[in-house]
């Protein structure tokens, strides 16, 4: 599966199925407010409704993190 975003703020996945056809899924994306690393060296991230803490710190390198909007899908979040 490849992704590919486009400009029009929409994200394009190709998929095979059995049969090796190929079929394209466009998928809106959204301003969605997220968390990404302060260190120049790392590129984690995490989408800010995903976060349990006021002001997470970076999984991967345990660095600050600072606020940013990024284009990605709507993630719908259903609690149980």
């Amino acid at each position: 599966m490849r992704i590919r975003q486009d400009h029009g703020g929409v994200s394009t996945m190709n998929h095979r199925n059995s049969k090796q056809a190929r079929y394209t899924v466009e998928t809106p994306l959204f301003e969605t407010e997220v968390w990404e690393c302060m260190d120049t060296n790392c590129r984690s991230w995490m989408r800010k409704n995903m976060s349990l803490l006021l002001e997470p710190h970076c999984p991967v390198c345990h660095s600050g993190m600072q606020e940013n909007i990024r284009m990605l899908p709507q993630v719908v979040h259903v609690a149980k």
